[in-house]
């Protein structure tokens, strides 16, 4: 039985550099505004509640605060999960672009000569508390930092091994005449400098 993808990965070509651009396949709009009508009937019913059972009207500002504060929590990481990732190749950097809804909020410029690994890292958390387990299943990139120290950049939030080797496959194929990235350990890709 074949997995349907959830993320649409995209390549393109554009003056000598790669385009790869990861973004969600179904309407978030439509979810989002589902998850929103969820929260409010839940917010209904809390205060019918209440009014039923003449409790305080303090009670009810404080169920409304304290869950009003784990909805915003808990919406904030469907929107960092669901939103779009651009990584630009070029032949002296790699540049990666994270985006939450239509903002850039974090922008990474690596030299490709700093590059240690790139790899993809399976967690034993699986099927334990997913939505952060599908956090951490990305394609990192360490590099290094300082003398003693690296540094991890990450792309592809629930990024899966399929997806993986297909973006590593892009790396390599541009940057093959470099010999920047050779040799497969447990699929690691490391730099061979």
């Amino acid at each position: 039985m074949k997995k349907t993808k959830k993320y649409i990965i995209n390549f393109s070509e554009d003056n000598n550099k790669t385009i790869v651009t990861r973004y969600l396949k179904e309407n978030f709009l439509m979810k989002s505004k589902f998850f929103i009508l969820l929260y409010s009937i839940y917010l209904i019913y809390a205060r019918m509640y209440i009014y039923k059972f003449n409790l305080d009207i303090s009670l009810m500002k404080k169920v409304s605060l304290e869950t009003s504060f784990h909805f915003l929590v808990l919406y904030f990481i469907i929107l960092l999960v669901k939103s779009k990732e651009i990584m630009i190749l070029e032949k002296e950097e790699i540049i990666i672009k994270k985006f939450f809804t239509f903002i850039c909020y974090q922008t990474n410029k690596i030299k490709v000569s700093d590059i240690k690994s790139i790899y993809y890292e399976t967690n034993s958390l699986t099927g334990k508390f997913n939505i952060f387990v599908d956090m951490t299943k990305n394609l990192k990139i360490r590099t290094k930092f300082k003398e003693f120290e690296d540094k991890i950049y990450y792309f592809g939030i629930n990024l899966s091994e399929e997806e993986y080797r297909e973006i590593i496959a892009k790396i390599l194929e541009y940057n093959e005449e470099l010999n920047i990235l050779q040799g497969v350990k447990n699929g690691q890709y490391k730099n061979t400098k």
